[in-house]
């Protein structure tokens, strides 16, 4: 047992906090590394959606865009606290959101 009580429990109550943020911290990573990377997974999957129309279908690729605009907001919500720059993220994400029937073009046509 150590002579000097106070200075062993501080000792623990010390390194118990500090492994407490640590953790916290490195959770909050996962996180962010989880929910971004099931954001690029999805933005994959729209795109594929969208390639995969018959090329000059100006109206089915839009239908293929608007299929999972719904989708994208919510993706766009959940990551936009894990960024730096938000605003910079937040306009990005309300260009692609508010893409209207006359914005696509498409190869020949």
């Amino acid at each position: 047992m150590p002579t000097d009580l106070p200075s062993f429990l501080y000792g623990m109550l010390t390194s118990g906090v500090l492994t407490a943020f640590v953790t916290y911290r490195l959770t909050l990573s996962s996180g962010r590394i989880e929910r971004r990377n099931d954001f690029r997974g999805f933005l994959g999957r729209w795109l594929t959606d969208i390639q995969r129309v018959r090329a000059g279908d100006a109206e089915a690729t839009y239908a293929a865009y608007i299929a999972n605009i719904q989708h994208f907001g919510g993706y766009a919500a959940k990551l936009r606290r894990d960024f730096v720059r938000k605003h910079k993220f937040q306009r990005l994400c309300g260009d692609l959101a508010h893409l209207l029937p006359e914005h696509i073009k498409t190869n020949g046509v």
